[in-house]
């Protein structure tokens, strides 16, 4: 089946099932799941609120895009009583004829090393092919697939982000979370 033979099997498919929103071009949700960190016994001490990031003056306008963007999943929050705020960092993926901007929150410097590990053995490629065990696979890409799932309301006030126009709380899982 060549790739333009199988899209156009797979959107029939969706249509029939009633499925065509998956494919509309609009961040997913993965639904009947939340993610949850917990922090190390007694660590909540070491928590720390760090200043925004400086924004480089030759980045401002792509950032300003990215966090617009970042927002539409986050919610503003005040300083008011915060045990913890990371900063952002921005990732500069420079492209033919714009510069586009991710922001990561730096949970390095406040977060991750008093997170609780999760630990789970992920099967080798072996095991998983061997699972398979069929002539026919298929590749799917979730574009920005963290953010697919849904933030457990309880801890998402660790993974607050230091914006430059104040606080936000995530409502999905960012990326830079160890454990995610």
């Amino acid at each position: 089946v060549t790739q333009e033979e199988g899209e156009k099997h797979c959107l029939e498919i969706c249509k029939n099932k009633g499925l065509l929103e998956l494919f509309d071009g609009k961040q997913g949700l993965f639904k009947g799941v939340e993610a949850r960190i917990y922090l190390k016994e007694g660590h909540e001490q070491y928590l720390k609120v760090r200043p925004p990031a400086k924004v480089p003056h030759g980045i401002k306008e792509p950032y300003k895009k990215a966090l617009d963007k970042m927002m539409l999943t986050y919610k503003k929050v005040d300083g008011i009583g915060l045990k913890v705020a990371s900063q952002l960092v921005p990732v500069v993926k420079p492209k033919e004829k714009e510069v586009t901007v991710r922001l990561c929150g730096n949970y390095k410097s406040t977060l991750n090393e008093h997170i609780e590990d999760e630990l789970y053995n992920s099967p080798t490629c072996n095991e998983q092919l061997d699972k398979l065990k069929g002539e026919m696979y298929s590749v799917l890409d979730m574009s920005g697939a963290y953010e697919q799932m849904a933030l457990a309301p309880e801890t998402a006030y660790l993974m607050t982000v230091v914006t430059p126009e104040g606080y936000a709380q995530p409502t999905r899982l960012p990326y830079g979370i160890k454990t995610g």
